[in-house]
């Protein structure tokens, strides 16, 4: 068979058709790494009624394309006085993107927070913290 590049250009735009995968969203999936909290790079502390919480490190796993579900394990440590405790929590959650920007509606703290995705960067901004990730 040969092909004009009429006809080529138009196979390709039938077959690519219903392909609404955007860049931003073909590179969600996949974990992600804690970088910073309020723009402090890790570990990040902060004083909490007498006790300093230092984020030591958190991973955001990402499924799906432009929407799906997640998992965050945050690990930080609490230190009142000489005492020191590390502890972890994990949040589940669903997440959906238009545009670059994702809606995670966290479903083991029943949040709605909003956030962005920009090249190999996830932002969260919640009303406590705003946290970035990457890869």
């Amino acid at each position: 068979m040969h092909w004009t590049v009429a006809q080529f250009a138009v196979a390709v735009l039938i077959a690519c058709a219903g392909d609404s995968t955007s860049p931003e969203d073909a590179q969600v999936a996949g974990d992600w790494s804690l970088k910073s909290v309020n723009g402090a790079a890790l570990p990040a502390s902060r004083v909490d009624g007498g006790v300093t919480v230092t984020t030591m490190s958190a991973v955001l796993t990402m499924t799906g394309t432009s929407s799906g579900s997640y998992r965050e394990v945050l690990t930080y440590q609490l230190t009142s006085g000489s005492s020191s405790v590390t502890q972890s929590q994990t949040a589940l959650g669903t997440w959906a993107m238009s545009n670059g920007s994702i809606t995670f509606h966290d479903q083991t703290y029943s949040a709605t927070y909003q956030g962005s995705v920009s090249g190999g960067t996830i932002t969260e901004v919640r009303t406590t913290a705003t946290m970035v990730y990457s890869r």
